[in-house]
């Protein structure tokens, strides 16, 4: 038996809307409309009514919204403004702040250059957030370190950011431990970067 292709058959898949392609819907975004009949993204997978699916970039939501694809999706006329792949960003953005808080709060993030860097050296992160607007020597030290142990790095977000979940103004570093809070912040960093022009995980 075919153990790779038996797995791959079993995760949900979806086809986007905007290429055709058929894809992980972790990898997508979905879509649904409104009781009035407004376009609105669903990025928690959570409202009612048949959605429809793009792949999660800010150029795959500019081309179904060029191609009118939302209407054809949807079999009806639909509104796509030009500020919904924006729109998209801040609610994927907004969701790997809350699973960040919710890390803090059940002690599985490590916040501070001296903490991440111990981390780091005993290998124990799973995935390790640098502030985008960090020093080029941090950035260094932590990319290093991070690079021998072949732990991700993302540098999606700001300081601000960052800081918010943890009630202060300022935070550069934070180390995530291993655990299923992680995984669901892997999933929508990924999905953030396809909107964002920096580079993430």
């Amino acid at each position: 038996m075919d153990t790779a292709r038996d797995t791959s058959k079993r995760q949900p898949q979806r086809t986007c809307l905007a290429t055709g392609e058929v894809k992980h819907k972790d990898n997508l975004v979905r879509f649904v409309l409104s009781p009035e009949g407004a376009l609105l993204p669903d990025v928690a997978e959570r409202l009612p009514g048949r959605g429809v699916w793009v792949t999660a970039t800010r150029s795959a939501v500019e081309t179904a919204i060029k191609k009118q694809a939302f209407s054809r999706g949807f079999k009806q006329p639909v509104k796509a403004d030009s500020s919904l792949p924006a729109q998209v960003e801040s609610m994927l953005l907004a969701r790997v702040v809350h699973w960040l808080a919710l890390a803090n709060k059940c002690g599985e993030a490590v916040l501070g250059f001296t903490k991440v860097e111990a981390a780091l050296k005993e290998g124990r992160p799973a995935l390790v957030l640098l502030a985008s607007d960090a020093g080029a020597s941090d950035q260094q030290k932590i990319q290093s370190l991070a690079g021998k142990n072949n732990i991700e790095v993302c540098t999606l977000l700001s300081r601000e950011a960052l800081a918010k979940p943890f009630g202060r103004d300022d935070a550069v570093h934070i180390a995530m431990l291993p655990g299923g809070i992680v995984q669901q912040m892997q999933k929508e960093i990924r999905r953030l970067a396809g909107f964002c022009t920096k580079v993430a995980l």
